[in-house]
């Protein structure tokens, strides 16, 4: 009854043997279900009901380590009878049906980010994300397209907070190769499907969730694939492919949230020369498309990030030292070559400083010192965007388009 260790009452030893053997007897339920539910069997597979009854004991013991076979199993079923389960949201359960949608399309998740698991077959899991989110699955059985919207942003808000960029980022680095670029994308299928799977919580609104769910998933986008320093698939496939204006990337609404993202930081964003790069090369085919609003908010951007961009290596050799060679210069404009195959921070700063003075760029900018209506930010920010490229970048005056 006493221990001489101290440990009377302090440490009391719990048994866990009733919560195993309660998930060892819904796990024979479940088997017992799947084996019944085989042609002919007791227990019809193609019933909204029997589907609903094994997604509840299945996510009552689900541990990926045991059960992710029953789960790959469950989403074969799934899909094959996806009407059959979706109709449930139009009665009495809709609410345990999308419940249920939500944890399986997180467990989804989960699993794909174990995709350098060469025992993993991705095709299915990637199927249930491209089925379950779709509204081409709810639309026929609902009948309501506002309804149908309301679920899909239910749903892609839950699988955000449950990893689904960082599975889209660890299927990209894994499944593409390194060489891929975006005009390859008609001749690689699941490079076409990862790409609208990473467009399409974009692109929703997001009025059925709480407040602020939409600035959540351009925050996880935006920390998942743009704040780190890019992979060869990151800088030759995605940010190619959702600078193109057929893709029709959100940008404005991005700005706006980048800003946010940016002004509730209490410290400078380490990413910022990778956001930095994302922004301009994005915004060569879109900035004719923005808003006056939109332009503000794009100049504060750039005003925002070239503070944040560190002194170029090369500029620093080539205006620092008067004496040196035109051998010398080109070579230290040379872009330093990718590191274990993530490009590095001065050819990434380079690339910035480039981009920044094009002639688009500058006609931009210089667009909105020019209205009537230019505030006196506009011209501030300006002006300091000008001072930040000739005092931190040592960019010479004769040499930058928007100086002039």
């Amino acid at each position: 009854m006493f221990s001489f260790e101290g440990d009377f009452k302090t440490r009391p030893k719990v048994s866990l043997g009733g919560a195993s053997r309660k998930y060892s007897i819904q796990r024979s339920a479940f088997d017992r279900c799947a084996t019944l539910s085989q042609s002919g069997g007791t227990f019809p597979i193609a019933n909204g009901p029997n589907l609903t009854l094994l997604v509840r004991q299945l996510l009552f013991f689900y541990k990926q380590n045991e059960d992710s076979k029953r789960l790959i199993w469950l989403y074969q079923n799934l899909i094959k009878h996806s009407s059959l389960f979706v109709k449930q949201l139009d009665g009495s359960e809709r609410l345990t049906c999308l419940f249920q949608i939500k944890r399986l399309m997180s467990l989804c998740c989960r699993l794909l980010q174990n995709c350098n698991d060469d025992s993993l077959n991705v095709a299915l899991p990637m199927r249930m994300l491209e089925v379950f989110s779709s509204e081409d699955t709810y639309l026929p059985v609902l009948q309501d397209a506002s309804y149908v919207v309301s679920v899909i942003e239910q749903i892609l808000h839950y699988m955000i907070h449950n990893g689904y960029y960082r599975s889209l980022y660890l299927l990209i680095n894994s499944k593409l190769p390194s060489s891929i670029e975006y005009s390859d994308l008609s001749r690689v299928p699941i490079a076409k499907i990862l790409l609208e799977n990473v467009l399409k919580p974009l692109h929703f609104i997001y009025n059925s969730c709480p407040e602020g769910a939409r600035q959540q998933v351009f925050t996880a986008f935006t920390e998942e694939f743009l704040a780190a320093p890019f992979t060869d698939q990151i800088f030759h496939f995605i940010i190619p492919a959702l600078a193109d204006a057929q893709t029709v990337f959100p940008y404005e609404p991005f700005l706006n949230a980048l800003l946010l993202i940016e002004s509730r930081c209490s410290r400078k964003s380490g990413g910022a020369p990778w956001l930095f790069y994302f922004v301009l090369t994005v915004g060569e085919n879109y900035l004719g498309a923005l808003s006056e609003e939109g332009l503000l908010v794009y100049l504060r951007v750039l005003h925002t990030f070239l503070s944040q961009l560190p002194v170029s290596p090369a500029s620093a050799s080539c205006h620092d030292s008067a004496s040196d060679s035109e051998e010398e210069s080109e070579e230290a404009d040379k872009p330093s070559s990718p590191e274990d195959g993530r490009l590095s921070v001065s050819y990434i700063t380079e690339e910035c400083l480039k981009k920044l003075d094009t002639k688009q760029q500058t006609n931009t900018l210089l667009s909105l010192v020019w209205r009537d209506s230019a505030s006196e930010e506009v011209f501030t920010t300006m002006a300091s965007v000008c001072h930040t490229l000739m005092v931190q970048h040592r960019m010479m005056v004769p040499k930058v388009r928007v100086y002039k």
